[in-house]
């Protein structure tokens, strides 16, 4: 018999922005996590669980927590902002970006 952990909704984020390699609404992170069984909520709004935890999580730490906010409701990982300022970022996570944060 298998026994599976359970997953936390920080947990199930983190796999699925790592997997997608881009930033994401919550809704869309908490729609793949639950499809690729990363995360079972018997709950009835888990993007609205997924959503205010991340937005707790960007606070954590005082602002070092592991994912950022880059949009209303939008979310990246902090790493990724870190590779960004050393210079590895490429011009399709610019243009994400750009149309993240001005459409």
């Amino acid at each position: 018999m298998t026994t599976e952990r359970k997953r936390t909704f920080r947990e199930a984020a983190r796999l699925v922005l790592m997997k997608e390699g881009k930033p994401l609404h919550a809704r869309d992170i908490c729609e793949r996590a639950l499809t690729e069984k990363l995360l079972s909520s018997a709950g009835r709004t888990p993007a609205a669980t997924m959503e205010a935890t991340l937005a707790v999580a960007t606070k954590q730490k005082e602002g070092n927590g592991p994912f950022q906010r880059l949009g209303p409701g939008v979310y990246g990982l902090r790493e990724w902002q870190l590779a960004r300022n050393e210079g590895t970022d490429t011009s399709e996570e610019k243009e994400y970006l750009v149309r993240v944060h001005f459409y």
